[in-house]
């Protein structure tokens, strides 16, 4: 990778390869990044804990894969061009919850002031986090997300 947005830790991964130690086995993941490059690289790190991603690089493609299948979070990109992860948050909320209008969701974004954080959260989000992220952030907060809302298939 010729730039690498994300800092490594030493913890919680395990052995240099990558494996993050939180697995996400069941879980279903929409994610949204409108930069292929990150996410290429999210969507492995995910898929490497165990989760079954469905990635797209739009927000209306990320409605028009929720309306077809169930999801158990969303982590969406906020600074996207044609409509942003804001804009993504209200239509999936206008959704009926059998819909996936309660679908639980994490903003990943460059923007960190407590305004931006503020933001996300009263868009829908539950957990903002902020870019260069560390490899095990969006595990942790999927993990996490997921635990609080009651819905954990497989997460272990």
């Amino acid at each position: 990778m010729a730039s690498e947005p994300y800092r490594r830790t030493t913890s919680p991964i395990s052995d240099g390869l990558m494996t993050p130690t939180i697995r996400l086995n069941g879980l279903h993941v929409l994610l949204v990044d409108d930069d292929a490059e990150q996410l290429a690289m999210i969507s492995e790190l995910l898929s490497d804990a165990g989760a079954d991603v469905h990635a797209t690089r739009t927000a209306h493609d990320a409605v028009r894969a929720l309306a077809k299948h169930r999801f158990d979070v969303i982590v969406s990109d906020i600074n996207m061009p044609d409509c942003d992860g804001y804009h993504l948050l209200r239509m999936v909320r206008a959704r009926p919850v059998a819909q996936g209008g309660g679908t639980p969701a994490i903003a990943l974004t460059g923007n960190g002031t407590d305004g931006d954080r503020t933001r996300a959260h009263l868009a829908g989000y539950q957990v903002h986090l902020v870019k260069p992220i560390r490899l095990i952030e969006p595990i942790a907060a999927i993990r996490d997300v997921v635990a609080r809302t009651g819905s954990t298939p497989g997460v272990a």
